[in-house]
């Protein structure tokens, strides 16, 4: 699933997103990254953590039912924006 609620303590109002796809979607939909995640044992996939809101959860089922329209040139630029952020540098 590409999509699943955070239940800790340090994290109670955030959504996990791991689809780079639905990220930058939300990006370009005006949503601020709270964090990212990297988890060795899955390297090289991060995840993304946004706030939950109604309104997040609405573009991403928006997003799987294909109902959401956005500019393809914004989608691109952002998307490579969205990517440079996942990379380690050493």
């Amino acid at each position: 699933m590409y999509l699943k609620d955070i239940d800790d303590n340090k994290y109670t109002s955030v959504i996990e997103i791991n689809d780079i796809g639905v990220v930058t979607s939300a990006v370009v939909s005006g949503f601020n990254i709270v964090s990212i995640n990297r988890d060795p044992k899955h390297a090289p996939r991060v995840s993304f953590l946004f706030h939950k809101t109604k309104e997040i959860e609405e573009l991403v089922e928006k997003y799987f039912k294909g109902e959401l329209l956005i500019d393809a040139k914004t989608f691109l630029t952002t998307l490579r924006s969205v990517k440079s952020q996942t990379k380690i540098n050493y």
